[in-house]
């Protein structure tokens, strides 16, 4: 059995890698190619590409990587020509893997897509039909996820989502030698700058002056910077060395560094969610380039109009328990006057608990891992 793997994005690809784990555990002799990054090739997945340093969010940033993303798109389908896989299996990623779940079926080969399109939280029924349209099986990390896509027809199994076996396994490990050592001198105000270019870019300046400003009032605080990506330090070091900001690069697990933070200030993304799993306060910023925020609100606007919260863990309880700041929103002092109010008051243990009930139990990957199978024995 071939089963190709579809992973555009630094956590698609991480995910990916547990997924293939999971499945290898019950069925070794699968063949495993695919469109993945680092961690899925550590996997042994044969990568015939990878896009995960091209990953962007807005209107205009794709743009600048179109090559680099046709190329790729091109060396799947000739993958595929060559040899049909007896099954794709898509993660997140929609503006890629869309397109190649559509290529797939003209094919005839079997798809399946994990954290599939959000078309539930803020697209369209008309856009959650197409989802179905070219994918066999939906893998749905939220129950509204599942509902959503359940009620226009998709084949769709909630397996929950995939932070709660992380969590999970981090409650019962030690913290790091190097964290351990930190969190003597004083509480940890962990930063999480993002895993994209244009957030490394235009985000991580900002929270590295609010936690500047924090640590001016709280001198105690230990600055240390996430690095989700490697080629990434030096440019993160020299925008703390621009900020006079002293900060220590941590390059190590994320989930680590959540548990041992006391505040942390975050680009917006997935991680925002493991600090509301994990009980971490945390301020939530974001920033497009000028050019794309206008684009999204003159051609977007009414359906922006209906999100109100941009961070997943407010988003899910439909209510503010971390503070965002959007786009001109995001001024340093704004985030550290938030960040000082959030560390000392911390967030209610009853928002862990709501959460944690929409977002299913452990042991997702081994429930993704025993669906893939028997999607494959059909």
């Amino acid at each position: 059995m071939n089963v190709f793997i579809l992973a555009g994005e630094v956590s698609g690809d991480e995910y990916a890698a547990q997924l293939v784990a999971a499945i290898k555990e019950r069925a070794p002799d699968i063949h495993f190619e695919g469109m993945a990054g680092e961690a899925t090739r550590k996997q042994g997945v044969k990568i015939k590409a990878d896009i995960t340093a091209y990953s962007t969010i807005g209107m205009i940033e794709p743009i600048f990587y179109l090559p680099q993303l046709y190329r790729a798109y091109r060396q799947v389908q000739a993958s595929w020509k060559h040899e049909k896989p007896d099954l794709v299996i898509a993660i997140d990623c929609q503006g890629m893997n869309m397109p190649l779940l559509k290529k797939a079926k003209t094919y005839g080969i079997r798809t399946m897509y994990l954290i599939a399109p959000q078309e539930w939280q803020w697209g369209t029924q008309s856009g959650g039909q197409k989802v179905v349209a070219v994918v066999d099986h939906l893998l749905a990390i939220f129950k509204q996820e599942a509902d959503f896509y359940t009620k226009l027809g998709g084949n769709v199994t909630f397996v929950g989502h995939p932070l709660l076996d992380q969590v999970s396994n981090q409650t019962q490990s030690v913290k790091t030698n190097i964290l351990a050592k930190i969190t003597k001198k004083g509480p940890i105000l962990s930063v999480f700058p993002g895993s994209r270019q244009q957030e490394i870019k235009r985000v991580a300046p900002v929270l590295f002056e609010a936690a500047k400003l924090m640590k001016a009032q709280v001198p105690d605080l230990q600055v240390v910077v996430s690095v989700a990506r490697g080629h990434f330090k030096s440019t993160l070091d020299a925008q703390l060395k621009a900020v006079g900001l002293h900060a220590t690069l941590f390059t190590g697990e994320a989930m680590a560094l959540i548990q041992s933070a006391k505040i942390s200030l975050a680009s917006s993304g997935t991680i925002t969610l493991s600090h509301a799993l994990m009980g971490t306060p945390c301020c939530v910023a974001y920033r497009f380039s000028s050019l794309s925020y206008w684009l999204a609100r003159t051609f977007f606007g009414k359906r922006l109009a209906r999100i109100r919260y941009m961070s997943l863990p407010n988003l899910l309880l439909n209510k503010m328990i971390f503070p965002e700041f959007l786009q001109e929103n995001a001024r340093p002092e704004s985030i550290a006057k938030a960040g000082l109010t959030l560390y000392q008051d911390g967030i209610p243990s009853k928002e862990q608990g709501s959460l944690s009930q929409q977002l299913g139990s452990e042991g997702v990957m081994a429930r993704a891992a025993e669906v893939v199978l028997a999607e494959l024995k059909k």
